[in-house]
């Protein structure tokens, strides 16, 4: 009997290990436009240069911050890895390990989601999508693998059958060019706090102890948001903050930054290009004080 299990137990293993092996080996070649930004963001990350502060977040980041305008006001060379919406916590979370492993020299990490990202599902096919090694995989609880197992089929059948294209053919200052005219479906008049997810932190309760264990300077901000969607939200932001703050974060960063209507892209968290220079701006005078030489 106690062969037969350890047989079971062996050949478990060795399954997980294969399963691993092709998920890492198919997210490399995933051609979608969203892998194809997660390689282009990895590319930065591989560069040699120092690297001193690193944006980690959604396209609610993606579409308002400058890395190198905010590079030349801090004096510290930043890199914006901005993944989407997608991606959540959970790709966050990767990102910084594989960031944090190339460049030890690293000192600030800035974390911005989306205002409403406590009412998103936690983002396990984010996880998935940015497995850098084996490391990510096991590190994991039992159900958390589990969870990312039963996320890979659905995964697998969405990787488009087509040849690889540069990413950098739809990009417009280092993110994804924005749709020609808003989507007026993607914007909301409210975000309500019966909408939150009660286990929607488990990521980014990782990316805090991760940062506490290897002193790293780790700030939270609010992506910012269509300005009536703000000020119709004040319940569900104080509710907010108070669960991220739960975490670990320090709340001082948590004031979300209203989009105006002359100021909107084509979604409610999206800044027009036009004005990403000045909420970059912005962002840095909320947080200056608070960055590590």
């Amino acid at each position: 009997m106690k062969r037969f299990i350890t047989k079971l137990l062996l050949f478990s293993a060795s399954s997980l290990v294969a399963l691993t092996a092709l998920s890492i080996l198919l997210i490399r070649s995933d051609t979608s436009t969203y892998q194809e930004l997660y390689r282009y963001q990895q590319e930065k990350i591989a560069a040699d240069e120092k690297v001193r502060t690193i944006l980690i977040g959604d396209s609610s980041l993606g579409n308002s911050i400058d890395a190198k305008l905010f590079s030349e006001l801090s004096g510290q060379h930043t890199l914006n890895l901005a993944l989407t919406g997608l991606y959540g916590y959970a790709g966050s979370y990767n990102v910084l390990k594989a960031a944090h492993r190339k460049h030890p020299e690293l000192k600030n990490v800035i974390l911005v989601q989306a205002l409403d990202m406590q009412t998103r599902d936690v983002a396990y096919a984010g996880y998935l999508r940015t497995m850098h090694s084996f490391s990510d995989f096991w590190e994991l609880s039992i159900s958390q693998k589990r969870t990312i197992i039963t996320e890979m089929p659905s995964y697998f059948r969405s990787i488009p059958l087509r040849n690889r294209k540069d990413i950098r053919d739809v990009l417009v200052e280092d993110y994804i060019k924005q749709a020609p005219e808003p989507v007026l479906s993607q914007f909301s008049n409210e975000i309500s706090v019966t909408d939150i997810k009660s286990d929607k932190n488990i990521f980014l309760a990782k990316i805090v102890t991760y940062a506490d264990q290897n002193e790293l300077n780790l700030i939270y901000l609010h992506g910012p948001i269509y300005e009536k969607t703000l000020n119709n939200s004040a319940d569900y932001i104080e509710v907010a903050n108070s669960r991220i703050a739960e975490t670990g974060v320090s709340p001082t960063s948590l004031i979300p930054l209203g989009i105006k209507e002359n100021q909107k892209g084509d979604t409610g968290d999206h800044v027009h290009p036009a004005h990403k220079e000045e909420f970059t701006r912005s962002y840095y005078d909320l947080i200056a004080d608070h960055l590590k030489d």
